[in-house]
């Protein structure tokens, strides 16, 4: 019995950690101002292949950017839509500043011009393939698979604790009795 408790304490702990990932991959910033996201296109290979993860940092300043630098930004008239690419070009007109930016496996700029306000942050660190596990881990199988159904089962298992708990003190107190 105890190497089953044994096995069953090492899953939970196997099993709080998925489950972090999960709620951790459904975070829209993470402190410190961090944010990951998924590359779903190959507009920057080879530095970014498609189902990499990216972790990207808010930057408190436009200064803190440079040519040659991986932002991600709201595509400029489809907020809604994050866009990671690489600063070709930074221009100033009058006091903002504007950076143009191009995907690496594409053969010309992008045609919009970013303002800082778009940028959601600087590309800081990225793992191949991590973007997609992150993103298969927010379907709802995913998060029913690996949160739900292991809480429900470790919500069982210590409910059979205090059941063997509980009839384990009946037994001594009859045997008190007797």
């Amino acid at each position: 019995m105890r190497i089953l408790g044994s096995i069953v304490s090492s899953l939970s702990w196997v099993i709080l950690g998925i489950a972090l990932l999960v709620a951790l991959s459904g975070l829209p910033i993470l402190p410190g101002g961090y944010r990951t996201m998924a590359v779903v296109s190959g507009s920057m290979e080879p530095a970014l292949a498609v189902g990499s993860l990216v972790l990207t940092q808010q930057m408190p300043d436009p200064s803190l950017l440079k040519i040659g630098d991986v932002i991600s930004f709201q595509q400029p008239g489809a907020p809604d839509r994050i866009i990671t690419h690489r600063i070709a070009s930074i221009e100033t007109v009058g006091a903002t500043q504007f950076f143009r930016t191009q995907g690496d496996a594409n053969p010309t700029l992008d045609s919009w011009k970013v303002s800082y306000g778009q940028i959601v942050g600087k590309v800081v660190r990225d793992a191949p393939s991590l973007g997609s596990l992150m993103q298969a881990l927010r379907t709802p199988w995913a998060v029913a698979t690996f949160v739900w159904i292991p809480v429900l089962a470790l919500a069982f298992h210590e409910l059979y604790k205090i059941h063997t708990i509980l009839m384990e003190l009946q037994l001594e107190h009859r045997r008190s009795l007797a």
